[in-house]
């Protein structure tokens, strides 16, 4: 997990806006594949962007080569979830990418795996 502190000034007419390392982005996702970043915007909001995503957004303007990116509110805005419903999310264990009961109880280890029935994972 890496946390960033916005750029803009609080009451400024611009959004929010990141400035993301990329040399710290890849150590990140070495480490741990699932890891996020929480961006903090000016107003104290903290969003959770998943690490991947912004690897990709970087890929995409071709900004790879460079030692930053800068990450823009309007890259995230549909894909961050706030920080409460991120941690209820790990607490609950939907992690696995599946809310059902069926796939909390995967999660928690007390169901068989069964990779062969693409059904199991609604």
């Amino acid at each position: 997990m890496q946390v960033k502190k916005s750029y803009q000034e609080v009451g400024a007419a611009s959004a929010d806006k990141w400035s993301i390392e990329l040399d710290q982005l890849n150590i990140l996702l070495t480490t741990s594949p699932t890891t996020a970043y929480w961006p903090i915007g000016a107003d104290g909001e903290i969003y959770t962007v998943p690490a991947k995503l912004i690897y990709g957004l970087a890929s995409g303007a071709k900004a790879l080569n460079q030692a930053a990116f800068t990450l823009h509110y309007g890259d995230i805005r549909h894909a961050a979830i706030g920080l409460a419903g991120y941690v209820t999310y790990l607490a609950v264990g939907t992690w696995t990418g599946n809310s059902t009961p069926e796939g909390v109880e995967e999660a928690r280890g007390r169901r068989d795996l069964r990779l062969a029935d693409p059904g199991t994972y609604g």
